[in-house]
């Protein structure tokens, strides 16, 4: 199946109307995990974009992972105390609209694990 490509209206209308359905993004939110109300409000975007409940679906996974994904790369110079030169800067022209997730989302932390040598000693 081809990508979905929205304009930049239709992206903005559609990003208005998955924030505006709490149950779709907002894990505190009481009825995030009541399916009925989950179907009902992919139902109701579809309805309005004019695309079946599987390309809303999907539209919310790829605009949800892209927007983590820049985002990650936007606090990354700040967690390793690179310069100003350095900071990421996302040209997506959506990406300030999706700051609502920011509340509910948390990017894991990586960790580096220091490679020790360990030496065996062997007895003869």
């Amino acid at each position: 199946m081809a990508e979905l490509k929205f304009s930049s209206e239709q992206m903005e209308q559609f990003i208005d109307l998955y924030r505006s359905f709490e149950c779709l993004w907002n894990i505190k939110c009481t009825d995030y995990r009541d399916i009925n109300k989950r179907n009902s409000a992919y139902e109701a975007i579809a309805d309005i974009m004019n695309i079946s409940i599987e390309n809303v679906e999907k539209k919310i996974n790829n605009i949800r992972s892209t927007y983590l994904q820049k985002k990650k790369k936007v606090e990354l110079p700040k967690s390793t105390g690179s310069g100003a030169e350095d900071i990421y800067i996302p040209s997506l022209f959506w990406f300030s609209s999706m700051a609502f997730l920011d509340d509910v989302t948390t990017s894991r932390k990586t960790m580096c694990t220091p490679i020790t040598k360990q030496y065996v000693s062997i007895k003869y």
